[in-house]
């Protein structure tokens, strides 16, 4: 009876494993030497994450080196996303930035793991590039099997005063960048029949925020692409998942005030920001063989509902208030300092009207004093201009 109670009890323990988020519980390859992991976390690594090539049917193939490209990859999110993936067992991670040398040290750090790393430069808003560099990709490492679609910028204002270019901008780096590197991609993964494509995408892009219109419409976006793709590709053996994380650290967060940062706070279940890597172990799960069967779905991380996006409006909408007062209260001084300078010059005119004035008065009484002059020279000269016994 014992034995059979312990058998159970660690048939249990197995089972929660398998459904439990990645992290502490699903282990790692590499997990004693993962040096970014979160100070707050411990705990037991059970097994290991595995990319395994599957069939359509989920049934299991050879094994063959797994390689993923991870674009936005030079900093922040996308890096974080690069080592744990090398630290789970990716073979090959291809770093995707601006430019190759953007990603010189994420390359070495993955080098640093045992994995190999490359490193290429590409605007992702530009379509032809994104193509060329894939091509050139798949020269090098023959497919890739994990495309996470990271690269992503902002260019917050309220909509009143958005600019054509500041919308555009936001639209083809977050979006278009998703459908041309899919695009390029996806034919390979279809002749392997395994593959993921994990789009990072946002909180923002499910709730909305004001103030960016441009940045929920792109992260919106990922989502429908996410859905539509899923349906078509599953069975074909992959996977096409969203990962919407709330506030996590980045230099994003860093700038906010600290009214703002205590207002979404605590709205968060956690009561902080989400680090980088949290996210990492989550992208490294969706990528793996284990979720094999996870595919149109968007992962929220860290979030109440939209709780702390109303926060942050709220904190938002208050700073925008105490913005306009202040210029209110700065209009208002300009028009009295305006006023002040047109009376001023009201009476500048008026002292200059009178000395005009002045002078007219004084040039009519020299005119008149002239002219008396005259009368009293004639009045001399008898009125004809000759004096008494002048002779004719």
């Amino acid at each position: 009876m014992r034995s059979f109670l312990l058998t159970v009890a660690l048939a249990l323990f197995d089972l929660c494993g398998a459904f439990l988020v990645p992290g502490d519980l699903l282990g790692r390859s590499q997990a004693s030497q993962r040096a970014t992991a979160s100070p707050q976390r411990s705990g037991i690594s059970m097994h290991y994450l595995t990319f395994k090539t599957r069939d359509g049917e989920g049934k299991e193939t050879a094994k063959t080196p797994c390689t993923a490209l991870v674009t936005g990859a030079s900093r922040g999110l996308g890096k974080s996303i690069a080592l744990c993936l090398a630290k789970n067992g990716v073979d090959h991670i291809v770093c995707v930035s601006r430019s190759a040398s953007g990603s010189a040290d994420v390359v070495k750090e993955i080098e640093a793991l045992g994995m190999k790393a490359s490193a290429y430069g590409c605007d992702v808003a530009d379509g032809a590039a994104v193509s060329e560099v894939c091509k050139e990709v798949l020269a090098e490492v023959g497919n890739v099997d994990i495309l996470v679609n990271n690269a992503g910028i902002t260019k917050d204002t309220l909509f009143l005063r958005m600019k054509e270019e500041d919308w555009d901008s936001v639209l083809r780096t977050n979006l278009d960048s998703v459908y041309h590197f899919s695009r390029a991609l996806y034919p390979s993964m279809i002749k392997k029949r395994w593959g993921r494509i994990i789009n990072i995408s946002s909180v923002v892009g499910v709730g909305g925020n004001p103030g960016q219109v441009n940045y929920a419409a792109a992260k919106a976006g990922m989502i429908g692409f996410t859905k539509a793709l899923s349906k078509e590709c599953g069975k074909r053996g992959i996977t096409v998942n969203a990962v919407a994380p709330g506030f996590i650290e980045s230099d994003m967060t860093a700038v906010l005030s600290d009214d703002i940062q205590a207002a979404t706070k605590a709205q968060i279940p956690m009561g902080r920001y989400g680090s980088p890597d949290e996210v990492a172990d989550l992208v490294a799960f969706l990528a793996s063989d284990q979720s094999r069967y996870i595919t149109g779905k968007v992962v929220a991380e860290g979030r109440a509902g939209g709780a702390e996006a109303e926060a942050y409006a709220e904190a938002e909408a208050k700073e925008e208030e105490e913005k306009e007062t202040e210029a209110e209260e700065a209009e208002e001084q300009e028009e009295e300092e305006e006023e002040e300078e047109e009376e001023e010059e009201e009476e500048e005119e008026k002292e200059e009207e009178e000395e005009e004035e002045e002078e007219e008065e004084d040039e009519k009484e020299g005119e008149e004093e002239e002219e008396e002059e005259e009368e009293d020279d004639d009045t001399a000269t008898g009125g004809g201009g000759r004096l008494e016994g002048e002779p004719a």
